[in-house]
């Protein structure tokens, strides 16, 4: 196999198409990452850019970053992100289990069809949640000071939440829950067709 190794300013942006390839990015800091690949993993690590974006096809995509607005869209693969990610984030999986971990976002949107979901952060007053799956697990684990106001529903699942009082359905096995943290002054909404919601304070 062929192997094509670029050295960059660790300042400069970085833009990378792979058909049919591996791609691995380190210690990168420059304004924006955005990476694009067809069939392969894509693995970013010990990097900080500005803005980081990451698509890809057929694969694995790992990234351990610091990043103050990131977009990930998966077609076929596991996705794990982690580190000091702030900001917007936006997340999209068809087919594969999703993790994140970050620190206090803004904005985070997630987006899975088929695979578990497992999602850590904190929350800025007056942020937004929305995190929706349609077959698997959807586990959102934040920090016991959270201020938002929860709405969770399933149309086949159970919900588990250490606030709040979950209602079931009366004729069928959908359940919902509303409730708030603190003084409420963020959103969160969950949604799950099949599979169970979960939710931990720590």
């Amino acid at each position: 196999p062929t192997i094509l190794e670029v050295t960059l300013p660790q300042k400069a942006s970085v833009d990378v198409d792979a058909v049919s390839a591996d791609v691995d990015v380190q210690q990168m800091a420059g304004r924006k990452l955005d990476v694009s690949n067809v069939s392969g993993n894509v693995v970013v690590t010990a990097s900080s850019p500005g803005e980081t974006s990451l698509e890809n096809v057929s694969g694995d995509t790992t990234a351990r970053i610091t990043t103050g607005k990131l977009d990930v869209n998966s077609v076929s693969g596991d996705v794990r992100i982690s580190g000091g990610i702030t900001g917007e984030v936006s997340l999209e999986s068809v087919s594969g289990n999703l993790e994140f971990a970050g620190k206090t976002l803004d904005r985070l949107d997630s987006n899975s069809v088929s695979g578990d979901t497992k999602l850590v952060f904190g929350l800025r007053p007056g942020g937004a949640v929305k995190a929706e799956t349609l077959s698997g697990e959807l586990e959102l684990t934040m920090p016991r000071a959270t201020s938002a106001k929860i709405k969770v529903e399933t149309f086949s699942g159970d919900i588990t939440s250490p606030s709040g009082q979950v209602e079931h359905e009366e004729h069928g096995p959908g359940a919902s829950l509303d409730t708030t943290l603190g003084d409420g002054r963020g959103r969160i909404d969950l949604e799950s067709f099949s599979g169970d919601v979960q939710i931990h304070l720590e």
